[in-house]
């Protein structure tokens, strides 16, 4: 992640995630709640009006599986332009960013 420049952009869901899967690493969910205090990562706004696409992208990818946080983060990209997403999830390769488009997946 260090060597990404630009504003790095997520969802509440892959904050939830993060926290979870980092359970076991001290120190670990401060450091990532400092990072959002410190706005070195931008929380996109979901609001009720992107469950309706949320819920659809949930439904046309379920053999994947995609969660939630997969499924706010193909949201919030597709709604806000941003091709370009920093994931270490193999499967989001499947997803598309509109059009047909696959995402640029980092690392």
């Amino acid at each position: 992640m260090k060597q990404i420049r630009g504003e790095l952009v997520t969802v509440w869901p892959v904050i939830t995630e993060a926290s979870y899967l980092l359970a076991d690493v001290p120190r670990a969910h401060d450091m990532l709640l400092a990072k959002v205090e410190a706005e070195e990562l931008t929380i996109a706004d979901l609001t009720s009006a992107d469950v309706p696409s949320i819920r659809a992208l949930m439904r046309k990818y379920r053999d994947q599986p995609m969660d939630l946080a997969d499924a706010a983060v193909v949201r919030a990209a597709i709604r806000d332009s941003i091709t370009e997403v920093f994931t270490l999830d193999r499967h989001f390769q499947a997803y598309r960013a509109g059009h047909g488009r696959a995402f640029t997946l980092r690392p």
